[in-house]
């Protein structure tokens, strides 16, 4: 099985030249280094920085937003450093830090208009800043925080060369006052937190100074990174010697400090992962260690788990861990360590960004679902990084993606060395957790232009369509994700789609057409690993079947998943060709086809006996879930059998009459199927007994119904006095115009007359089944009833 690649999408899309110069000019007049990230918010920007000129860009299109050159008070302009997004009062702007000399100073970018509206002198050399709130106030949107912060309006974490941490007042609820980066104010540094905050707060605000908390003491070692953790209320303190420490918002307590297990190297990024509903409230930090500012060769990442007292909702709906008991690592992957394929000794590896991806599930259906504080039912975090080798040759360049809750169902291993020890064949696509795949084709199309940083789609993430129920486990893994991604390069922004081992291996499908029965053995391999195939196939030997055999798997795999391009290709092909073996192949295919309608259609009629015999009262979810398969199967033969019947040339009349019949009968009862999955989507179905008064959706109650008629047709004959024809009711005389198979049908059941209403639904929906009637009129006799038996609410919602 070969690895996972992700493939270009786009050209490049060039950043405006006029961006491309202003960057440039000072990467050649200052020797300043061009850096550039993408703002991960919803606003779809990006920015990118070298010395003192700034550049905002659509992370779609690279189109220029809101462009700055700063200022500075000494001969040498200054040097942006750090860039975080950072929204208030329905503005969007940036938080920037910038080095000027020996000192920084904190800028608040407004990007509606493109300059500064903020700026704070910072003590020394600004290396990260992380947004707490910007909200201000006792109100409940700070509740969470110190009772010292929620007297500011809006609160920056800011950290330092040599270890100062700082809580910086943005003063938001004072924008009236003309500022920029040469015109800053000072900063007012309080070590302890009293009661009397408000008032020195009016005090340093008058004055034209911020207050500021400080967190830790200058210490001598570098703070590369910060993050704030909403979920945790914890500020998360990546250090250059391999520490990391957790500070409580709440307490401004140091709840945690301890060197990770790569030692001396510094903390360069940090996300975090909450798994689906663990039982003891533990969730997760990432920490990764790089030497990339160094130009070294180490990338590892660090899993650390955090377990809580409680976990609770608050009333915003957003979930809070509290009273931290431990933090462990738990699980470490050094990228650099030799498992990935790599073209040669390593030189120097950066990674390129991390972020975590969730997606959480809509419980509506839960009693509970109110006050239970849900979880995401997908958490994967997601990495990107780059190797240069020595060589002449192109950098190689990842992206991998740890799924969290299928780590969870591993057993939790502490690295990925445990799994590729045990299947170094196999480790990179079949891993139940990790998944990788390689960007070089990205690599090629945009070289030498620069990777800055990398952003998967949180929308696009998905897998496909299970291929069987339950699906088979390799179906989730994090190697069947679909997902679509942007890279930021310094000239232009490239988009990119990464395909998983199961659409990878439909694509493989489609395009194989009629050459499939050339590598029946390899595609079969191939829906096998990707957890294509039925369940009653996973644990046989694949030399025990035959070619017919796993020929057939491959077909069913291709109709159950929609990929039928396999199909339609080789019937177009050979029906095209004067081949000795074509015939036969297509007398094979169509058998096939056959008996996979006929085994649909004793699902379908195994599904429908308890929505018709008032053994049940509701349609639970894996019933529903069981028709549609069978819908969409049953859909999807009708296609192939379509196809037959277009591209058929040479057949006997006979044969041309039996593929006639063998597409009607399909039609009939793909197009059933349909509908009564539409009867059980709108509630409708099951249909209960006749004396079940009480459901809380819409029953067919036939004696009310039939009795409004019959009374309706006695007043017309009485009103007629046999003068003219009294059988005149609108819904008789469309069901007379189609022939008797209607009133035949409709005595079938007891207490049935043959007239309208028929007497249960399974006879209205046979009526799908009768052949010779137009599908508008079977529609418009089933849509009759379905609006006399369901509240006009319930039909608008439905």
């Amino acid at each position: 099985m070969r690895d996972l690649t992700a493939q270009v999408t786009s050209s490049l899309l060039q950043f405006p030249e006029v961006t491309i110069q202003a960057l440039g000019e000072d990467e050649i007049t200052l020797d300043s280094v061009l850096f550039g990230k993408f703002s991960g918010g919803r606003n779809g920007l990006a920015w990118l920085a070298c010395g003192p000129q700034l550049e905002v860009v659509n992370s779609l299109t690279g189109e220029r937003l809101s462009a700055y050159r700063f200022s500075g008070v000494h001969e040498q302009p200054p040097i942006v450093r750090v860039v975080k997004e950072f929204s208030w009062q329905k503005r969007t702007g940036l938080l920037v830090g910038l080095e000027e000399g020996e000192g920084s100073v904190l800028c608040l970018y407004d990007l509606g208009i493109s300059r500064v509206v903020k700026a704070v002198v910072l003590p020394e050399r600004v290396t990260a800043i992380e947004p707490i709130t910007n909200h201000g106030g006792a109100s409940v949107s700070t509740q969470h925080l110190h009772q010292g912060l929620r007297w500011l309006f809006g609160v920056a974490a800011v950290a330092t060369d040599v270890g100062h941490l700082l809580l910086v007042d943005l003063c938001l609820d004072d924008l009236s006052c003309s500022q920029n980066e040469t015109e800053s104010s000072d900063l007012e540094v309080f070590t302890r937190i009293s009661a009397a905050v408000p008032q020195r707060r009016d005090t340093v605000t008058r004055e034209g100074r911020h207050l500021s908390f400080q967190l830790q003491n200058p210490s001598g070692t570098s703070i590369p990174t910060l993050c704030y953790i909403s979920r945790s209320n914890q500020l998360a303190v990546g250090f250059s010697d391999g520490y990391l420490s957790l500070w409580n918002m709440k307490t401004l307590k140091r709840e945690y400090h301890s060197q990770l297990e790569g030692g001396r190297i510094p903390v360069y990024a940090v996300t975090f992962q909450e798994p689906e509903n663990d039982p003891y409230n533990c969730c997760y930090l990432w920490a990764v260690q790089s030497t990339q500012e160094s130009e070294g060769d180490v990338v590892s990442l660090h899993l650390l788990q955090l377990a809580f007292g409680d976990r609770k909702r608050l009333a915003s709906g957003q979930v809070l861990y509290e009273g931290l008991e431990y933090c462990d690592e738990r699980y470490s992957l050094d990228v650099t360590g030799g498992i990935f394929p790599l073209r040669g000794q390593t030189t120097n590896t950066r990674l390129l960004s991390c972020q975590t991806v969730e997606k959480f599930r809509n419980h509506v259906d839960r009693e509970d679902s109110i006050n239970e504080a849900i979880s995401p039912d997908t958490s994967v975090s997601i990495f990107s990084w780059q190797v240069n080798t020595y060589g002449p040759g192109k950098p190689s360049t990842y992206l991998g993606v740890f799924d969290i809750n299928r780590w969870y169902h591993a057993q939790m291993p502490d690295s990925l060395r445990v799994f590729f020890s045990l299947r170094p064949e196999e480790f990179l696509v079949d891993c139940p957790y990790f998944a990788l795949w390689s960007l070089d084709a990205v690599v090629s199309m945009t070289s030498p232009n620069l990777i800055l940083d990398i952003l998967v789609h949180e929308r696009s993430l998905s897998r496909g369509v299970p291929p069987s129920y339950p699906p088979p486990e390799q179906f989730f893994n994090p190697s069947t994700y679909n997902f679509d991604g942007t890279c930021l390069l310094n000239s232009g922004v490239v988009h990119m789609t990464c395909t998983g081992v199961q659409k990878e291996t439909l694509n493989f499908l489609k395009r194989s057409g009629p050459s499939i029965s050339e590598a029946i053995h390899e595609s079969y391999n191939r829906c096998l690993v990707a957890g294509l195939l039925s369940p009653r196939l996973v644990d046989v030997q694949p030399s025990s079947l035959s070619q017919e055999e796993q020929l057939e798997a491959i077909l069913s795999a291709a109709v159950q998943t929609g990929s039928l391009e396999l199909l339609t290709g080789c019937i177009k092909h050979w029906t095209s060709e004067e081949q000795p073996s074509s015939a036969a192949n297509l007398q094979f295919l169509l058998e096939w086809t056959w008996n996979k309608v006929m085994y649909a259609k004793a699902e379908l009629d195994q599904i429908c006996v308890p929505l018709f015999d008032g053994s049940c009262n509701f349609t639970d979810p894996q019933a529903l879930q069981a028709l549609q398969r069978c819908q969409l199967l049953l859909h999807n033969l009708r296609t192939v059998l379509n196809c037959f019947l277009t591209e058929a040339q040479e057949l006997t009349e006979k044969g041309f009459a039996d593929l006639t019949n063998k597409h009607m009968v399909i039609s009939l009862i793909s197009l059933y199927a349909q509908v009564v999955a539409w009867f059980c989507r709108s509630s409708l179905l099951p249909e209960g007994l006749d004396d079940n008064m009480y459901l809380s959706r819409p029953f067919y109650n036939y004696p009310l119904i039939h009795n409004y008629y019959t009374a309706h047709r006695q007043k017309l004959e009485c009103l007629s006095r046999g003068k003219w024809d009294s059988d005149c009711l609108m819904i008789d005389g469309l069901v007379s115009q189609l022939g008797d198979q209607i009133e035949k049908l409709w005595q079938r059941d007891e207490g049935g007359t043959g007239k309208y209403p028929p007497a249960s639904l399974h006879a209205l929906l046979d009526v799908y089944l009768l052949e010779g009637i137009e599908e508008s009129y079977k529609h418009a006799i089933v849509s009759l009833l379905v609006i006399f038996i369901t509240p006009s609410s319930h039909f608008q919602h439905t």
